[in-house]
């Protein structure tokens, strides 16, 4: 922020230095800036400070010619956002700043050529056998099938509405030339990479290895014949029910779906600056 509040010039502040405790106390002395602080989040996000009565933020302190902004950095989900909002001195400025134009890509989600595709997750240098039978620790599983073992009335679902009606999500689990099926019982998330994500994040942190997110299911499993690797193959949300999954499960995982077959896929550049 720069010739904001409190603050006559501009200061930087890092909240990832702060760890992943999730609990901070901002503390100091009366007018050093605390709320400034938390007015500075709400100004780039909302435009307006933290709280009634305080409608001029820039600060008195700031020199003539200092420019006044937030530029806030965030991540929510797999994504993550850069906000930089400005208080004009004149109704004029902007038709001379750097970033008074935006580069975008409008997509039109109800397309019915453009469909949700699933991205895998596929682990390396880990023990596949080992990867399975804590697995089968963390969801309590019975039993892990071997594919040409399933029979008729095992589960059979098509979609992940039908996993979750029917109280249990369905993976296929690649390594070396050995296909496994796993049914998870009464998950607690509703959409199945969700309720696999856990369990992979929890798993790196404790033993180790790596994890990589494959478009295109023939990729993953050629993937997963190198030596100790592991890919699991599951189905992805439905267009039709993104706002419903979020409802359920909040933010959605990262990488959670592609926007089209990996092969159609267009990679571009995004601008976040003009100059």
């Amino acid at each position: 922020m720069s010739a904001f509040g409190s603050y006559a010039t501009a200061q930087t502040l890092d909240f990832t230095a702060l760890g992943n405790t999730g609990i901070y106390l901002i503390t100091g002395e009366t007018g050093s800036g605390k709320t400034t602080i938390f007015d500075a989040i709400s100004f780039a996000l909302f435009g307006k400070a933290s709280g009634d009565g305080r409608d001029r933020l820039r600060s008195d302190f700031a020199a003539d010619g200092a420019k006044t902004f937030v530029d806030l950095d965030f991540a929510c989900g797999d994504s993550l956002y850069n906000i930089r909002r400005t208080i004009k001195k004149s109704g004029q400025d902007y038709l001379n700043h750097p970033a008074r134009y935006a580069l975008a890509e409008i997509v039109n989600i109800y397309d019915k050529s453009l469909e949700f595709e699933p991205i895998y997750r596929i682990l390396f240098d880990v023990d596949p056998l080992d990867v399975i039978a804590n697995m089968k620790k963390f969801y309590d599983l019975h039993d892990v099938h071997d594919v040409h073992d399933v029979s008729e009335n095992m589960p059979n679902s098509k979609n992940y509405i039908d996993n979750y009606s029917k109280n249990y999500q369905e993976y296929d689990v690649y390594y070396g030339e050995n296909i496994k099926k796993i049914y998870i019982n009464n998950p607690q998330y509703y959409l199945p990479v969700k309720t696999l994500q856990i369990f992979l994040d929890k798993y790196i942190e404790n033993y180790g290895g790596r994890i990589d997110y494959i478009h295109g299911k023939s990729e993953a499993i050629e993937f997963a014949k190198r030596e100790n690797a592991i890919a699991f193959i599951f189905d992805t949300v439905k267009k039709s029910d993104l706002f419903r999954t979020i409802e359920k499960d909040g933010v959605l995982p990262r990488k959670t779906f592609s926007m089209g077959e990996a092969d159609d896929k267009r990679f571009y550049i995004e601008c976040r600056k003009i100059r």
